[in-house]
């Protein structure tokens, strides 16, 4: 669907406008799907970080690729991120390149959006650790256990992982953290916008938080996962390519991503696998950014392809639906999946072949357990509640 030309600039000022493959405030389902699909494997790789492996002296043919192919967790996040910034650069697309009501209101948003649900996840957390799952069982959940006195304050600081809490209390809640000091600069990043060509800015954003990834790693002994303000932005750039009418962003507009998304494809599986064949060659953070190039991509092809299979694959009903919640599913499943082990397959299911396809097959039951989590405890938060909220959703 096409529109007329308007005289406003977005990013930055330009001579003339092209109109956009699609309108960016219409409820794009697509997004809401990859969110989906991104929680769901960051679910299903947590069931097989669940399952002890050491009793497995050699896998089958089938049961490697399998274990394999859920193997790569953190490339699901790193799609969350991307996808983060390319849903908030939507509703400033629609407001002509700025933010509505300006920083302090964006901020204030983000808190109502995100925080709420966030800090009842870590209640959730503690008060089953409290009553069912605070013994260490040498499952993936061990991570978040004990809880202590500064692990719960550098939570609620939304600080745990400057100081070594990143897994405690619930191994998943670092991320939110990292997103949640990402957004501050999410204002910054649109003055530059406007300044600069926003190409250089993506690539010097990539750069430099990759720079301060290792060296953080190097003085603190963790990268503290800067290298995600660079993937953020990879998302902006990627949105501004897929909807804006600026004049700048016709030759972006205009390369062939149908090759660029099959390139990137190949080269993300490399540099994913490489390190499953030689020992780990490529560290995480580079390979993050292969994920980011790939999801940028993939999201520019995706917009301004309204009929390809892939975009009508997204726009899956019942996809879209689990999307819309996805930001649950991921707070709450971890200690969900350990009360499942520990009192439902555990006893049962002791071949970890069995105990994975257990664990995956209560999926489900973790997706209806959020969903109602959601209705109670994200929902109420949601910014216009009667509109969809893929727009303005970042997890």
């Amino acid at each position: 669907m096409s529109e007329a030309p308007v005289s406003r600039p977005e990013f930055s000022p330009a001579a003339r406008h092209v109109p956009p493959t699609a309108e960016p405030h219409r409820h794009l389902g697509y997004l809401d799907s990859m969110r989906a699909l991104a929680a769901l494997y960051v679910v299903a790789n947590h069931a097989l970080l669940q399952v002890h492996w050491s009793y497995v002296q050699q896998h089958s043919p089938v049961e490697s690729f399998f274990l394999n192919l859920l193997s790569y967790g953190p490339a699901a996040v790193a799609v969350f991120i991307v996808l983060s910034g390319f849903c908030l650069t939507l509703p400033v697309i629609r407001h002509g390149g700025v933010l509505r009501d300006g920083a302090r209101a964006f901020f204030l948003r983000r808190a109502w959006r995100i925080l709420p649900p966030y800090y009842v996840s870590i209640a959730l957390s503690l008060v089953l650790i409290w009553l069912f799952i605070g013994e260490k069982t040498g499952t993936h959940w061990d991570t978040s256990l004990p809880v202590t006195a500064k692990g719960v304050v550098t939570h609620l600081l939304l600080v745990q992982d400057f100081f070594h809490e990143s897994a405690t209390i619930n191994h998943v809640l670092w991320s939110v953290a990292v997103e949640w000091r990402i957004y501050f600069i999410f204002p910054l990043l649109l003055i530059w916008w406007r300044k600069f060509k926003p190409s250089v800015i993506t690539a010097l954003m990539v750069g430099i938080s990759c720079a301060a990834a290792f060296a953080s790693e190097f003085a603190f002994g963790s990268p503290l996962h800067f290298h995600y303000f660079g993937l953020f932005t990879l998302g902006i750039f990627a949105c501004g390519i897929a909807y804006s009418r600026e004049d700048y962003y016709v030759r972006w507009q205009n390369l062939p991503w149908n090759g660029i998304v099959l390139v990137l494809t190949v080269s993300m599986l490399a540099a994913n696998l490489i390190p499953w064949y030689h020992g780990g060659l490529i560290p995480l953070t580079i390979r993050d950014v292969f994920v980011g190039l790939w999801a940028s991509s993939f999201l520019v092809l995706t917009s301004r392809q309204p009929l390809a299979w892939h975009h009508r694959f997204l726009s899956f009903k019942p996809l879209v639906f689990v999307g819309t919640f996805a930001y649950s599913i991921y707070l709450i499943h971890a200690p969900l999946l350990q009360l499942f082990w520990q009192y439902a397959f555990q006893p049962l299911v002791p071949h970890p072949t069995h105990m994975l396809l257990a664990l995956l097959l209560s999926i489900p039951l973790i997706v209806a357990a959020s969903y109602l989590f959601y209705l109670l405890f994200e929902r109420p938060f949601l910014r216009g509640r009667h509109k969809p909220a893929s727009s303005t959703t970042a997890l």
